[in-house]
């Protein structure tokens, strides 16, 4: 039961884009690439197969999901833009504003930004794209068949840690962990690892550490891990956070082996979905409502820890949900039935020895 999981990430998300407190955003967004890695395995083992059809209506699926609530986001957010003014845009994030030739228009179109730090590409009509190029790779990574097997995936995360290893030596940005899309490779091979091994971890933590078999607990504990750290960055160590993400990695992968058992009841299920829809919409498109509700209720591009932030912060969540439960009804669910179908009838089985 990952919708509610999912929004809950999207919301630490535009608590440090909207309030501008550290790490919890970052850290946020590697739970949602160990997610990633852990059902882009699973759907493509249980579901698609790695036959040449299968990877392509996986990706023609992914597609689907990503494009068209994407468009829509772009589309609101050229126009919050225009009525309220580039000049006041860029003071909000720099990188916010108009695509001003052919290559910038076709990267936010496409969502490719061509960098291995995408983030730093501008400019970007939705800031948070950046991470949808890190997604669009490893999701063709994985079609491919990088975690295929469990001996696939054990590879894949041996390498992910040597080339993050090889980064962060070299490279003199303590960011590189969550900025790079070399390093993104460590969570979605997490992911993956859990999907082909999640029996065993979760028996593991059943023998050994058994008070984190609960979700709750673990969220818990991953909320505490991502507090301390943004405390300490706040205090002035940022390099705290080179340490944090890894624990953070670690908790994040041990709460969707947990979340994965279904914990909840049947009647939730339904509530959970809806949860989730929600997400995609709300992690898209709160940096451009942020912007707007404070040049609409403030009278200028603030942001930030304050009572006039906490306000914008606020109205802006409020206005998210009722976008996103727009764009779900009008553009996402419509969509699905198209995904559906690209879904094989009969499970392809990988050939796992």
């Amino acid at each position: 039961m990952f919708g509610a999981y999912r929004l809950a990430l999207a919301l630490a998300v535009s608590v440090q884009h909207l309030l501008v407190i550290p790490v919890i955003g970052d850290h946020a967004l590697h739970g949602f690439f160990v997610l990633s890695g852990f059902l882009m395995t699973r759907v493509m083992n249980q579901t698609y197969g790695y036959s040449l059809p299968g990877i392509r209506a996986f990706l023609a699926n992914r597609a689907l999901r990503l494009y068209p609530v994407y468009w829509a986001t772009l589309a609101i957010s050229a126009l919050i833009i225009w009525q309220l003014g580039e000049s006041n845009s860029r003071e909000y994030r720099h990188f916010l504003y108009l695509p001003n030739d052919a290559g910038s228009l076709l990267q936010n179109l496409t969502l490719i930004f061509p960098s291995f730090f995408p983030g730093s590409v501008e400019p970007r009509l939705s800031p948070p794209s950046w991470s949808l190029t890190v997604e669009i790779f490893y999701y063709f990574i994985i079609s491919i068949g990088v975690s295929r097997t469990p001996r696939h995936a054990l590879f894949w995360l041996s390498s992910s840690a040597i080339a993050l290893a090889f980064l962060s030596y070299t490279n003199d940005s303590y960011r590189v962990n969550y900025a790079h899309l070399i390093a993104q490779s460590l969570p979605f091979s997490l992911g993956a690892v859990l999907y082909h091994y999640k029996t065993r971890i979760s028996e593991f933590m059943k023998n050994k550490i058994p008070v984190l078999t609960q979700p709750h607990l673990l969220a818990a504990a991953t909320a505490g891990n991502t507090l301390a750290a943004s405390g300490l960055v706040v205090l002035g160590a940022p390099n705290i956070e080179n340490y944090a993400t890894y624990t953070n990695l670690l908790l994040q992968t041990a709460l969707i082996a947990q979340l994965d058992k279904k914990p909840f009841k049947l009647p939730t299920r339904p509530i959970d979905q809806f949860l989730g829809d929600l997400t995609y919409p709300i992690f898209l498109l709160h940096w451009q409502i942020g912007f707007m509700t404070a040049m609409l209720a403030i009278g200028r591009p603030t942001r930030g820890l304050s009572v006039d932030g906490v306000i914008v912060y606020t109205i802006s969540i409020i206005a998210c949900f009722f976008v996103a439960i727009f764009l779900s009804a009008a553009i996402d669910r419509p969509v699905q039935s198209w995904r559906a179908q690209l879904r094989p009838r009969q499970p392809e089985k990988a050939n796992v020895p």
